[in-house]
């Protein structure tokens, strides 16, 4: 796998959502079990966003994606959660 460790300490996302989707194409592309740092919401929600643009990309969803340290996840964000097959 490779963790992409996203962070907020600076006040802003980085990487940006383009940045972090073509991070994850890329690391799909290459084979890599895909598996996110998401300690907050704004992060969880980036992250989803990364595995569907994988998916729109490439026509295949990542294999067992994961969301590593959601603490976090609100019942708004459950079903799209459920639907990405990542692993928290």
């Amino acid at each position: 796998a490779i963790k992409l460790a996203l962070d907020e300490s600076s006040g802003r996302s980085d990487p940006p959502q383009a940045e972090l989707d073509l991070l994850a194409m890329k690391a799909h592309v290459a084979g890599f079990q895909l598996a996110f740092h998401v300690p907050n919401i704004n992060l969880l929600r980036m992250s989803l966003h990364a595995l569907g643009f994988v998916a729109n990309s490439t026509g295949r969803r990542c294999s067992r994606p994961r969301f590593e340290h959601c603490a976090i996840c609100p019942e708004s964000v459950l079903q799209e959660l459920a639907h990405s097959g990542a692993i928290v």
